[in-house]
């Protein structure tokens, strides 16, 4: 009998400045994972839009061995079938990413204008 991973809802992102220029989300190691959906959450304030990054060579703090130390990564957006912008007002938007095959991911959030608001992602992803 063979297994199908799945990938259980985690916050990766809770009340997060949306005030600041750039803010990103916990990583999470998507290895065997081929969906992978974030449902985000705003408050009233800033405006700017929601991407997903990615990248192959990131090795979280504390988890390096040899021969892999930490590293920051190399993190490169991808595109997205929808823009995800905020205009000021609380919202909320979902995100799905299908047929990915890196080893890890995150939501970022770029500010275009104002100040205020905070922003939240939970993760979620399953094998297709």
């Amino acid at each position: 009998m063979s297994s199908r991973p799945l990938f259980r809802p985690q916050s990766v992102a809770s009340a997060l400045s949306m005030t600041t220029s750039t803010t990103v989300g916990e990583a999470s190691n998507i290895n065997m994972i081929s969906a992978i959906g974030y449902t985000i959450t705003w408050g009233s304030g800033a405006s700017g839009t929601f991407t997903v990054e990615v990248s192959n060579d990131y090795v979280p703090p504390g988890k390096g061995v040899v021969p892999f130390p930490p590293n920051t990564g190399t993190w490169v957006p991808i595109t997205l079938s929808t823009t995800v912008a905020t205009t000021g007002t609380a919202g909320s938007a979902y995100i799905d990413v299908v047929g990915i095959s890196v080893a890890w991911i995150r939501p970022r959030f770029t500010n275009t204008s104002g100040s205020g608001g905070t922003w939240s992602a939970t993760v979620a992803g399953k094998v297709q």
